[in-house]
């Protein structure tokens, strides 16, 4: 849902959501720095094929994350993208 992000220009600034599994629709290109980071209620994301770039320290300390899907077509992964995600098991890169 498009109401529990703060996106401007295509690019996730903030996630604003309730967590639990999030699902980020296709047409969004980017995650910036920080967008997700402390977010304790993350437990699962799901990247689209749209997603190139994702920032610095954009999931930093989600500690309860589980997994995610990260499609071929991200080309950049910030430094500590996933820094501190200590339940992150299941990283797919497809």
């Amino acid at each position: 849902m498009t109401e529990d992000f703060t996106v401007k220009d295509c690019i996730i600034y903030k996630y604003l959501g309730k967590g639990g599994d999030v699902v980020i629709l296709e047409g969004i290109t980017g995650i910036h720095m920080h967008a997700f980071s402390w977010c304790n209620v993350l437990k699962s994301i799901k990247i689209p094929n749209s997603i190139k770039r994702i920032g610095e320290a954009s999931f930093l300390r989600c500690q309860n994350l589980e997994s995610m899907v990260i499609p071929d077509g991200v080309t950049d992964i910030g430094e500590f993208a996933f820094n501190g995600c200590k339940n992150l098991r299941n990283k797919n890169i497809i």
